[in-house]
Formats: C-alpha cells, structure tokens, sequence
C-alpha cells in the first residue's frame, strides 16, 4: 500500500554496495556472466511460454481462443521484451542487488513489453486474442519472477572451493567496511575470503571483525602483501587517510593487485552513484534520484497520453462545471496562480474558481487563522470558499484543468503537489529536493490525509516519493487516488 503506511517503513536503508559493486568492480566480473545468463534464460522462458500457449489454446483450452500470432512474429517479440527488461535496469545487478531486485520492475517492464507488442500486431493488421494476451502477460510475468527467485536460492546455497577463493584485504574498519564485510561472509559465493583488516591505529591490531582480525597497520600493508597472497584490496577510509594510501595503490599496481574504493566519504544517503571515464579522466558522480532516463520517458508519454484522453473525454464534464461557476457566482470560471515547478520553474496552474473574486487579497488578512504548520495557508471553514466552491474542492473537481498543465508539460500526474513562490521562500533547504521533480496532480501526501497530515509529515512523504519514485509506485498512487477523490477524505 502507498501511503502513510509505506512511508513509515525504514526509508533510511541504503543500498551502500553501488559504489563499489560495479559492473567493472569487486562483484561485477562474475556479474556480467550472471546478466548474459539471465538474458539468454528469459528469452528462453518467452519463447516457451509463447508456444506453450500457442500450443494448448483453442484445443485444451477452448477458453482460450487462437492467439493469431504467426511464429514469424516470434524474433520480435524477443527483441521488445529483450528491450523493456534491459530499460528497467534488470540486467544491470551485481550478485547483491540481484537479490533484492524488486518485483515491480519485473511486472512493469512485462507489462511494456506486452502492451508495445500488442500495439505492433494491431498495427501490422494481426488479429488477436485478448485472452492470449492477458495470459502471455501473467504466465511471462510469473515465470521471469520464478526464474529470478530459482538463480537467487542457488546464489544464497551456492560453495565455492576453498582452493578457488580469492584473498581479501580491507583497508580501513569504520562502519561501511565492516558492513562490507558482513556482506561478503553472508555471502560464500561470492568466493572471497577475508584475510583481514588494516588500520592506521596500532592499537586496534588484533580486534576482531565480523570474524576476521585487524592483521596489521596501513604502514605495513606493503610489506604485508609483499609476504601473503593477497588478491584484492578494498579501501574503506575517511578522506583524510588517502594521501597516506597512495603508496598502498601504487605497491598494488606494481604487484597486479586489484584496489577497490569504496566512495562514500560525504555520506550521502539518497545521491545514486555512478562512475565514467571522461577521456581518461575518471569521474565520480553523485546524482539525486530519479535518474532513469527511459523510465522518465515513459513517465512523460503516461502523462501526455493520460491527460490528453482526460481533456477529451471530460470536456462535456468541464462545460457543465464552468456553466455553473458562471451562474452561481460573479467572476471569470478559471483560476491561475503563480507555482513552481521542476528546478524552480515557475509556471501558471490553473483551477476551477472556487473563491470570491479578492480571495488573494483577503488572504491577508486571514493569516492569523491559519491552521496548518509551516508556510502553507489552509483554513478549514474558509469564508473566502462559496458554496459551490466547497463541493468542488471536496472531491477535487477545482484541480481538473490542471490536466492542461499536465499536457503541456509544467506538471505531471503523479508527483509533490507544486507550491507557491511565498512558500518555497520559507523552505528549510532540506525540503528544497521537492523541487528537483516535476510537481504532479495527486502524490502520496494525496492519498494519506491531505490536510490531516502536518507539514514536516507531508514534506517528508514526498521526500520518500522522489527517493523511491519508479513507475510502479506512481501505478499505485493513481490507483489509490481513485477512492480518496470519491470519498473527498481530507479535502477542505
């Protein structure tokens, strides 16, 4: 559930092994054979479901008609899925994160590939049946979430010789390097064994770490791996170590030895982390979520598809409201204030008017009324709100022709409701990140409580919706939406 209730679960857990679980790093080797494999088995596992399909339909199951897909159309259907799987980062997992990989972008990315090839066969003149379809989606979706859960059991089982692991040396025992730890010996195949740890103090040689000893000190490391057969290095250090362990780095290159880096030395808890090599220049990147570019893309055609087909079909609807606000009060239908949008963008959000014509400079003088928290102004029995006005905010009919912000691009449907420019002025800088996504017609903070919930609570929850943003949750945010405008809970 989206909401207060997913909101409260830990959102302070970060995955710590982004920078330095790469492709080209600690666990990547071995992760790109485990991304080719996977590749291969699930367009195997769409292959055989396709045909199983195209099998038993129409003769062992008489529920389910003919697809009428010809075998032709097969390669294609590999390349879409193919396409939406590697879009939504399934392929891209070090052995860690694929354990943790999340059903929803499995759901979601069949769910793309599904729709995109149905589009296709509707456009080429193929017939179809809508029950194949369904269970090509379902029985794909099952079947690539079962082969994930199967790779993952023999992950957790899996032993590898003691002859054939490799020797592991952590530089450093503060937090993030005994976490590193932990992962490895939870982890056996991943075949590495800890040999031990190094510190700058003399005096933590010989404490004991998640089972492996501090061995020596950063000074001795030279000598050490002179003497012992050590594979890999990993440096876990405070910023101010690293002058010091240039002559490690060095001393490893010299003897072929790998060095890993474990880059969290401004610990940042939501930035995502990537590496690139600049012309030769190695460049570390610390980048707020979201950063998914085709996920964005889709996002934005969502919107575009979504409020264009609300301003059709709900233009007869807007007619018979814009009628009544002319008759019912004094004034001009629509309503348009001044907000801010993505990085600060200030644009024009437009209502349904709901006040009486001054209703911006009665405000003024209400400000002492104000019952909400923090810079937002709200009044529960507002003597500025007609008659009407009060009906239609309760089930949010003032914010329909925000669907025209939506289509032209200032808003989106799913994301934190845009503020004014009175408010942003009185942020604390923390809440400012709410400004670092596209403002959205209904939110978590939407379907929580609205005005039940204070305003650190609501900043907050849209602080976790842009750190956990993916296409599924804004599937969710929209479904839960659906009540809570019918219901008008929390609308004043």
């Amino acid at each position: 559930m989206v909401g207060w209730d997913l909101y409260n679960q830990d959102t302070q857990t970060v995955v710590l092994t982004q920078a330095y679980v790469r492709n080209e790093g600690l666990i990547g080797r071995g992760s790109k054979v485990l991304s080719v494999g996977m590749q291969v088995l699930d367009m195997l596992i769409v292959t055989t479901v396709f045909f199983t399909l195209d099998s038993i339909s129409g003769d062992l199951l008489p529920a389910l008609p003919e697809p009428g897909i010809p075998n032709w159309f097969l390669p294609w259907i590999l390349l879409i899925f193919h396409f939406c799987l590697r879009s939504f980062d399934l392929y891209q997992f070090s052995r860690l994160g694929f354990l943790f990989q999340p059903t929803g972008g499995i759901v979601t990315a069949t769910a793309f590939a599904t729709a995109i090839t149905t589009s296709f066969l509707y456009l080429v003149r193929n017939a179809i049946s809508r029950k194949f379809v369904v269970s090509f989606f379902i029985c794909s979706a099952i079947a690539l979430f079962l082969s994930r859960l199967f790779v993952k059991t023999i992950f957790r089982n899996l032993k590898v010789s003691p002859r054939r692991k490799k020797n592991l040396l952590i530089i450093g025992t503060n937090f993030r390097a005994e976490q590193f730890a932990e992962y490895v010996t939870q982890n056996p195949g991943w075949g590495y064994h800890i040999v031990g740890f190094a510190d700058m103090d003399p005096a933590r040689v010989g404490l004991t770490i998640e089972g492996a000893k501090v061995i020596c000190t950063v000074d001795e490391v030279k000598d050490l791996i002179r003497k012992q057969q050590i594979d890999e290095v990993v440096i876990s250090a405070p910023r101010s170590w690293l002058s010091k362990l240039e002559d490690v780095v060095f001393s490893c290159e010299e003897m072929g030895i790998i060095v890993h880096l474990i880059a969290d030395f401004f610990k940042l808890l939501i930035s995502r982390t990537n590496f690139e090599d600049f012309y030769g220049i190695p460049i570390l990147s610390f980048t707020p979520p979201p950063e998914r570019t085709l996920e964005r893309i889709i996002k934005r055609s969502i919107d575009l598809i979504g409020s264009g087909l609300g301003l059709i079909v709900l233009s007869p609807f807007f007619l018979a409201v814009a009628l009544l606000i002319k008759f019912s009060m004094p004034g001009p239908v629509f309503f348009g204030q001044e907000r801010v949008g993505l990085h600060k963008r200030r644009f024009t959000c437009w209502k349904f008017r709901t006040m009486v014509v001054d209703a911006e400079q009665l405000k003024e003088r209400l400000a002492a009324h104000n019952e909400m928290d923090g810079p937002v102004f709200k009044i529960a029995e507002d003597p500025r709100i007609t008659q009407f006005g009060k009906f239609l905010r309760r089930f949010s009919i003032d914010e329909f022709p925000q669907l025209w912000n939506i289509f032209v691009g200032d808003m989106s449907l799913v994301g934190p409701r845009p503020p004014t420019p009175e408010e942003v002025d009185k942020y604390e800088r923390s809440y400012m990140r709410r400004l670092s996504m596209r403002p959205g017609l209904t939110c978590v903070w939407q379907v929580s409580g609205r005005n039940l919930i204070g305003f650190a609570d609501w900043m907050r929850m849209d602080l976790y919706y842009i750190d956990n943003w993916s296409i599924w949750l804004d599937l969710q945010i929209l479904v839960q939406t659906i009540p809570v405008v019918l219901t008008g809970r929390g609308a004043s």
